[in-house]
């Protein structure tokens, strides 16, 4: 007669996997939810994200330097003396400065995302402990919630703005 969970002292915050043994059979293996990925991600997964996020973090940079270097920073207003042409460039020069912005919070992002692979932490939902889904983390490598938790987030911010 086979034992349940808990008389083989498996809790209800452990996740159970499949694990192929050197036999070739199938044995299924129970880890702490929310610990480091090593014993749940697959290193060739870790590996993926580190690379995609390596490669936006190139493409990020890039786009930064050459939104700055395109950008009306660079304009000064003697060089405008219309009133509307000092007009414009202020708005060019705004929304090139949001753009940066938003580049480099998007970077930070990156840099935290890395930082949890590193500590084996990637691809775990801050708020509940789950996985996050791989479909999740290839459209959004920078994701720290599951869509479930993003989605409750989601509504709790709808329902403060009214």
């Amino acid at each position: 007669m086979q034992k349940s969970l808990s008389e083989r002292g498996i809790t209800g915050n452990q996740i159970g996997l499949d694990v192929s043994c050197e036999q070739g059979q199938s044995i299924r293996r129970y880890y702490p939810r929310g610990k480091p990925y090593g014993a749940i991600m697959e290193h060739k997964d870790s590996e993926f994200f580190k690379k995609e996020l390596l490669k936006l973090r190139e493409e990020v940079l890039n786009d930064a330097a050459t939104t700055a270097d395109v950008g009306a920073i660079k304009v000064t207003s003697e060089d405008l003396p219309d009133v509307v042409d000092r007009s414009s460039m202020e708005t060019d020069r705004n929304f090139t400065l949001r753009l940066l912005d938003r580049e480099r919070k998007l970077l930070k992002k990156i840099d935290e995302a890395l930082l949890r692979i590193e500590n084996g932490e990637f691809g775990i939902c801050e708020s509940c402990g789950e996985d996050i889904a791989r479909e999740r983390l290839v459209a959004r490598p920078v994701a720290t919630l599951c869509i479930g938790c993003k989605q409750a987030q989601e509504e709790e911010q709808e329902q403060e703005k009214v």
